[in-house]
């Protein structure tokens, strides 16, 4: 699934390192020439100071504490969690009588709202789903959870595997609530970028994070759902103030999947910025 995601501090120590190195051959080659030495040693000492203030930086934001609890973590488990700019996320599927039921969970990273959006890739599907998987686009309020939920039509009784690649951006307002940092969603390597790394003598391939199912045999429904019909909805689980414990939670969340109504298949059985931006309401 990747890595988790780099802080700005780590960004910029990528940025300086370079010129860290060769500030630091400049200074030492300077030794014996005082004009040099004036030139190099005070940019090699402060090269030196930011970078150790940013180090500071680093480590002080990633042992602080988070002021928000951690709620997805209490629903799937912390090793389930992604990251995907400003919002922790789980994503699963499963095969329900109707299709394919997609599950979508949201924990909105920071004390502002903002909007969240994951695009699911349908290369490799055509075969498998009668749609496209529409793109998850919803607004979320300080530290709040939410739920998405979307049913795909099959286009094939005779089931397969598939893997959906997954992108999106998610940008909120205010400062950070919680400070723990989760696999990110990444993007796979552009061909192009491949190429160019090969002229230049070095291979970047891979890359990417993928939905992973295997569609079990199984009749298509008699009047299956329209294209019209394969659309997300959304609701609000948790906001700041609401109980956070184990079974609140877990509560909270069953009742929002009871709402669906969906009776899950087993897969093991042989036998862009247009789109609609929608309000979690709440689930009470």
């Amino acid at each position: 699934m990747g890595n988790k995601p780099l802080t700005w501090q780590q960004i910029w120590l990528v940025i300086l390192s370079p010129f860290l190195f060769s500030a630091t051959i400049l200074a030492l080659a300077s030794v014996g020439d005082t004009a040099a030495s004036r030139i190099a040693w005070p940019v090699f000492g402060g090269l030196l100071a930011i970078v150790v203030l940013l180090i500071v930086l680093h480590v002080r934001r990633s042992r602080a504490n988070d002021i928000e609890p951690d709620i997805l973590a209490l629903m799937v488990g912390p090793e389930n969690v992604m990251h995907l700019g400003d919002a922790h996320l789980y994503v699963s599927a499963t095969q329900v009588p109707e299709g394919l039921s997609l599950l979508l969970l949201i924990q909105n990273v920071r004390a502002g709202e903002g909007k969240f959006r994951l695009s699911f890739g349908s290369d490799g599907n055509r075969d498998l789903l009668a749609t496209d998987v529409p793109t998850a686009a919803v607004k979320l309020g300080p530290a709040a959870v939410a739920i998405g939920m979307c049913v795909v039509p099959l286009a094939s009784e005779s089931g397969g595997s598939f893997a959906m690649a997954l992108s999106g951006k998610c940008k909120m307002k205010g400062s950070l609530v919680r400070f723990v940092r989760r696999t990110a969603v990444t993007k796979k390597v552009n061909p192009a970028l491949t190429g160019l790394a090969l002229g230049a003598g070095h291979l970047i391939i891979g890359g990417g994070t993928f939905l992973r199912h295997r569609l079990a045999p199984a009749p298509l429904p008699a009047t299956p759902l329209s294209e019209d019909q394969v659309e997300w909805n959304f609701g609000l689980i948790w906001e700041p103030g609401d109980p956070a414990t184990p079974d609140a939670v877990q509560a909270r969340l069953d009742q929002a999947m009871g709402m669906a109504q969906l009776e899950p298949v087993d897969a093991n059985d042989d036998d862009d910025d247009d789109d609609e931006i929608l309000d979690a309401e709440r689930i009470t």
